[in-house]
């Protein structure tokens, strides 16, 4: 959601990508920031950037789980990202 200036908040995106195989995997957690609207407009870059990511490195795979978390204010040291 943009604020009443038209910024556009800034969000945490939790994905996860597996490496391996299915009954014995290796799986990555990532937490990426995004300026955006909404928390759609998050999740969707996200998971773009997750299967591009996921399509770099040699069997690995987006599993599809994303999850957001809109931060309460602008990144800065020490701000909470994920919670």
């Amino acid at each position: 959601m943009a604020d009443q200036h038209g910024q556009r908040d800034w969000y945490c995106v939790r994905t996860v990508l597996q490496f391996g195989r299915p009954d014995l995997s290796t799986y990555e957690e990532r937490l990426t920031l995004w300026a955006a609207p909404d928390f759609e407009t998050a999740v969707e870059a996200a998971e773009s950037e997750a299967h591009d990511h996921a399509g770099s490195i040699p069997g690995c795979v987006f599993i599809g789980l994303a999850q957001a978390y809109r931060l309460p204010e602008c990144p800065g040291h020490g701000i909470e990202v994920f919670s």
